[in-house]
């Protein structure tokens, strides 16, 4: 660690930050415009709580056609319940890297995904198994699944593959040092794929799903309003509901936006959550998607559909195209129709003798499909997918995909309306989340010190909430500055009372100290906490470590079992009981602790080629 980057922390944080106790109240930050975008629909407070959806169920008695074109749509193929009839047939393969093999299999009435742990000479060590909850996808290119242990949802790290109709490992669980069935998804993870969701006392890590699959409210808001108004047939009630192709470009695409503007990173606007998102709003006032500033000629280096639609000469041209001026969201053209529909969708603007070359030829080529050429199919970064580039024009054979030329990012849509302290806020976050996620790349290593200048100046000009504190916990954790991440942790404690994403990271940084000054009973309390807000080994296992160091082998061995039960292959975890069992003169189960700890380190150090697996 740089000595300059902690001398920075400190000299800017203690004093100013420190003693600001007025910064950060939870909702605090209140991001104020001179009045609505042109077009926008004006929503008020009471129409942002969740009891004002209804589900689509109940729009079907009205809107029956809509409803009946809408069922075939992929958009309604997003997530479902897990059911043995509609997935894939079983299978099994070996991972190599990780010398893990995978099984899919029915057990009874559920679909079982197992992991089974391989030792160096390919004997079984160990395995672990989960009945499939959730099912996200609608197969087209894939399918992956959750599972449902308490309250978090599980991602399994075996996903189907439509292309060749194959199990493989999830796309993010290739190398050998891989989360196996330890990830548990955030609400934000869910988002493109179910219709909503209840969160659990406001934390990241905890939801039911309420609508499976993307509904009727996702595009058109919230429809109890909507949906009284005409049932008492009182038109005095003011009608809530949105038809995008009554908004304008930006709104109407803000709605396709919530889910098809990825970009690198994504952050929320200050006070505002992902979710918070209605129809007929700016998309940027509840979140920015940041994205790798683009140097690639083509602009299939640009990664979204969003950023390639508005680099094409068909949409600068224009100020009406839009995504549903191609693509209708009721309807999916058959497969024996799509090249008609594709072609027609053209021709609302071009004239079939506007393209240079011959009939004769493009029938020979394509069947005279317009989308081949001019929005081609290309091979992604992800293995088994491949995209349309939408950057609608005339593009060349050698076009690269998925180029990520800097380690810069910038916002995919304009932010210049949002305050200028909080445009300032996001870029300082935005940095921030650049380093914690890829800082072991040396190319993110100079964001340590801009990101930390950068968020105590947000600090500093009161432009701070929550996330921006715990940002600064972490960074003044990682810096040595445990005096300041203390304080801090402290500071977000006494204001954030529920289970949020800066109250878990200020927990998690209190307990890690409370256990390093041996003030282990301070220290499993923080742990216990941490064990009911976020599934995740390390929790159980260093409360374990502090148990035991307070005095009860019982509640450590209860400690570090859990912890095997997240991840069994934790060496450490192991290491732990085999010395607590040998203490206790338990010398068969020491030994099996050790037996279990070489076995992984074996696995630990060897080292295999990447293959795929048999």
């Amino acid at each position: 660690m740089s000595t300059r980057h902690v001398a920075l922390m400190a000299s800017v944080l203690i004093g100013p930050v420190v003693a600001s106790q007025a910064l950060a109240q939870r909702g605090s930050i209140v991001i104020s415009r001179d009045g609505p975008a042109e077009g926008s629909v004006v929503i008020s407070d009471d129409l942002l709580e969740e009891n004002h959806y209804i589900g689509s169920a109940q729009c079907v008695a009205c809107h029956q056609d809509q409803f009946l074109g809408y069922r075939d749509t992929l958009h309604n193929q997003t997530a479902r319940q897990t059911d043995v009839a509609l997935e894939p047939k079983p299978g099994n393969f070996v991972h190599h890297p990780s010398q893990n093999r995978y099984e899919v299999k029915i057990s009874g009435n559920r679909m079982v995904h197992c992991e089974q742990r391989l030792s160096t000479d390919g004997n079984l060590i160990g395995e672990t198994a989960f009945p499939m909850d959730v099912t996200l996808g609608s197969g087209t290119n894939s399918t992956s699944y959750l599972t449902k242990i308490g309250s978090f949802h599980i991602e399994s790290p075996i996903t189907h593959f439509s292309d060749d109709e194959t199990w493989y490992m999830s796309p993010g669980y290739e190398s050998r040092s891989h989360l196996s069935f330890r990830r548990a998804v955030t609400v934000g993870c869910v988002f493109c794929h179910v219709g909503s969701i209840q969160q659990i006392n406001h934390n990241p890590y905890k939801f039911e799903i309420r609508e499976q699959t993307i509904g009727c409210e996702r595009c058109h808001g919230p429809g109890k309003v909507h949906a009284e108004r005409h049932r008492s047939n009182d038109l005095k009630i003011a009608d809530t509901i949105v038809n995008p192709r009554s908004l304008n470009r930006e709104l109407s695409e803000a709605i396709c936006q919530q889910c098809h503007c990825q970009g690198a990173v994504e952050l929320p606007v200050a006070g505002r959550d992902t979710w918070d998102f209605r129809p007929g709003q700016r998309l940027t006032d509840y979140r920015v998607d940041f994205q790798f500033r683009s140097e690639g000629s083509d602009a299939m280096s640009l990664v979204g559909h969003v950023e390639q639609l508005h680099s094409s000469k068909c949409y600068t041209q224009s100020d009406t195209l839009t995504c549903i001026t191609c693509h209708d969201p009721h309807q999916t053209p058959t497969k024996e129709n799509r090249l008609e529909f594709n072609r027609s969708q053209c021709l609302q603007c071009h004239q079939d003798e506007s393209c240079v070359v011959p009939q004769i030829s493009r029938i020979d080529a394509n069947a005279n499909d317009c989308v081949t050429c001019h929005m081609p199919r290309r091979d992604t970064t992800v293995a088994h997918f491949a995209l349309h580039n939408h950057r609608i024009g005339i593009h060349s054979d050698s076009s690269t995909p998925m180029a990520a030329d800097s380690t810069e990012v910038e916002p995919i849509l304009d932010i210049g309306d949002l305050p200028l302290a909080e445009q300032k806020r996001l870029r300082a976050l935005v940095k921030y989340e650049l380093f914690r996620r890829r800082g072991g790349d040396p190319r993110f290593a100079t964001l340590l010190p801009l990101a930390t200048a950068e968020l105590i100046q947000v600090k500093q000009n009161g432009a701070a909430d929550a996330e921006v504190d715990a940002a600064l916990v972490w960074l003044a954790w990682e810096q040595g500055q445990a005096q300041i991440a203390e304080s801090l942790a402290h500071e977000i404690l006494a204001n954030e009372p529920t289970e949020t994403n800066p109250r878990i990271v200020a927990t998690h940084t209190l307990a890690r100290m409370q256990l390093n000054r041996g003030q282990f009973a301070q220290a499993i309390e923080r742990y216990h906490e941490l064990e009911s807000m976020h599934r995740d080994s390390s929790h159980s296992y260093f409360r374990g470590l502090a148990e035991q160091n307070h005095g009860s082998s019982d509640k450590a061995i209860e400690a570090l079992k859990r912890s095997l039960e997240i991840d069994p292959s934790q060496i450490a975890a192991h290491r732990a009981l085999e010395a607590i069992y040998q203490s206790t003169n338990q010398n068969s189960l020491a030994e099996k602790h050790n037996q279990a700890a070489m076995q992984n380190q074996l696995r630990m150090n060897s080292s295999v080629d990447a293959k795929r697996g048999d």
